[in-house]
């Protein structure tokens, strides 16, 4: 790759000149300084009760979650073939009335929410609706999609919608290269979509979505790296990143798939701090809307239709307590991982690399 490690930093990320600029911007851009602006002090003193919490390692709390995970659907279009989601062939599909429970449940304390996960959150039929719910209540919100479609077929109503960001999944410029991992995706339909999104931004003079193209480097698309970088600039979107994309631990595959670039890096969690703030300021709710502690429990506690009357038993439950506590020891160094643990933080397997952000 060689030269082109002088614009990408080390995450594999290049941003659009008109974005990374000046302090001023990037502190316009932020969260906090929204949030300030929009003068939602409930917002802040929560989060930072939570977070004084956190540092405590307190067990019981009073504060609640300032970050949401909530997908939408796990159904797909496509048959991207190493997916962890969007493959079943039962998908699950929350109802916009189990959304509606959540967000006026957690809606006033809430900075942030992803509203996507293991699906394409376009497929979902009410995600317009679901954005402007979390927008109405100040929280910040952020999308992943394919882009194969627009909801309701309108750029338009999706930039009206308020979405903060959107992430782009795109892992070729060329129709051969984007379909080998992208199993039944359109290049043309995907490119004709983001151009619309991008010109509707521009006619509604506004800021958002915040446009990033995620590219996925395989051994067949890491010749395109240079030309997708001119293809990024010359769309306008705010940011191209890339990243090794996650290939099964088996020879012929490696062999067939894995990047031979060494400036790309493995693929990674969303994180690296080796914390984990999740039992203090998070909670997840799957698409058969099951919520759980983070993204990676892999047992429900409370439905998303039921938030209203049960959330806070869940909230300060047993479970969320003794997450609290045994990662406030292993955060000391107190505590090892212990993969024959019985309970799952103790055996955490990404403990500190799938923490969210806001």
């Amino acid at each position: 790759m060689g030269e082109l490690q002088d614009y990408l930093d080390s995450e594999g990320i290049i941003f659009h000149p008109a974005v990374a600029a000046s302090l001023r911007d990037r502190l316009r851009s932020s969260r906090y300084y929204s949030l300030f602006r929009q003068r939602r002090w409930r917002k802040l003193a929560n989060f930072a009760l939570a977070e004084l919490h956190r540092a405590l390692g307190s067990e019981r709390i009073f504060s609640k979650p300032y970050f949401l995970a909530f997908d939408p659907t796990d159904a797909c279009q496509l048959d991207c073939p190493f997916c962890t989601g969007g493959q079943t062939t039962q998908p699950h599909t929350n109802s916009l009335e189990a959304y509606r429970s959540v967000m006026n449940r957690l809606g006033p304390w809430l900075i942030r929410a992803e509203i996507y996960r293991a699906g394409e959150p376009f497929v979902h039929p009410d995600i317009l609706e679901m954005i402007r719910l979390a927008k109405s209540y100040g929280v910040g919100v952020d999308l992943s999609t394919n882009l194969m479609r627009l909801p309701e077929n309108s750029a338009e109503k999706l930039v009206e919608s308020g979405v903060d960001s959107l992430m782009v999944s795109l892992d070729g410029i060329t129709q051969e290269t984007y379909s080998k991992y992208r199993r039944g995706g359109d290049l043309n339909a995907v490119l004709s979509n983001l151009k619309a999104v991008l010109a509707a931004r521009k006619r509604a003079g506004s800021r958002t979505p915040r446009v990033v193209w995620q590219f996925l480097v395989f051994k067949h698309n890491q010749h395109e790296i240079r030309d997708a970088v001119a293809l990024a600039k010359e769309l306008g979107v705010d940011q191209i990143m890339f990243k090794g994309g996650y290939v099964p631990n088996e020879p012929a595959l490696f062999e067939e798939w894995k990047t031979t670039l060494e400036d790309i890096g493995e693929f990674r969690g969303c994180s690296q701090d080796k914390t984990c703030p999740w039992p203090w300021g998070g909670i997840n709710v799957n698409a058969d809307g099951g919520a759980t502690l983070c993204y990676v429990d892999g047992k429900s506690y409370c439905q998303a239709e039921n938030f209203g009357r049960e959330f806070d038993a869940l909230w300060n439950g047993e479970h969320f307590r003794r997450a609290r506590r045994v990662i406030a020891l292993m955060q000391a160094g107190k505590l090892k991982p212990d993969p024959r643990s019985g309970f799952m933080c103790e055996k955490c397997h990404a403990f500190g690399s799938v923490n969210f952000w806001i």
